[in-house]
């Protein structure tokens, strides 16, 4: 998380909510005003203070602390919480929803970080995740210029296959929803990769 805590600072000149990304995260997500919802790994909460706005009683949970302190920064009203998805310190069954925006790629162990989310859901509860892939990646035009930097920022890709990963962790797959990068897109995730490599 070192790497998150230097350039949490600068997060937000890169990042934001995309309003496309975010109707489809809400729309799967189907939020109810009377339930609770968890952001795994909220960074410095774009996506979470979207979602929060839109009326979506949710908290965030992130690592580094350069981060949650962004994100207490732009939205005080969120719960901010610091921890491990591997470890969520939540009792079992807190939660009636989550989601995991560009995240899981940096988990050290992303099963057990997904065994954690499934436990502290709630029965036929959601859990939405939004992320590249590694074929995706292979697509972006920086592999021309930067080809070195690319393959070094696709090979966490690389390693598991999102569904399986899913699957292992004992969740049951409803649908999946392939998105195209526009170039009206708001959210310049590619970029942060590019800057962390």
């Amino acid at each position: 998380m070192a790497l998150y805590d230097r350039i949490g600072l600068g997060y937000d000149t890169t990042r934001q909510a995309d309003p496309y990304l975010l109707s489809r995260l809400i729309h799967h997500l189907r939020p109810r005003a009377s339930e609770r919802y968890l952001d795994i790994g909220s960074g410095t909460g774009n996506y979470t203070i979207a979602m929060h706005q839109a009326g979506v009683p949710i908290r965030g949970l992130e690592l580094s602390a350069t981060m949650i302190a962004r994100a207490r920064e732009k939205c005080p009203a969120i719960a901010w919480h610091s921890g491990r998805a591997e470890e969520i310190p939540f009792a079992s069954g807190s939660f009636d929803g989550a989601t995991c925006t560009f995240v899981h790629h940096h988990m050290a162990d992303p099963i057990a970080a997904f065994k954690e989310v499934h436990r502290v859901l709630t029965p036929h509860a959601r859990f939405v995740i939004l992320n590249g892939t590694a074929e995706q990646m292979r697509h972006y035009w920086l592999n021309e210029y930067f080809p070195r930097m690319m393959e070094k920022a696709t090979a966490p890709y690389l390693r598991f296959v999102t569904v399986d990963v899913l699957e292992s962790a004992g969740f049951r797959i409803e649908c999946e929803e392939k998105y195209d990068v526009t170039p009206d897109l708001k959210d310049f995730f590619s970029l942060l990769r590019q800057a962390a490599a």
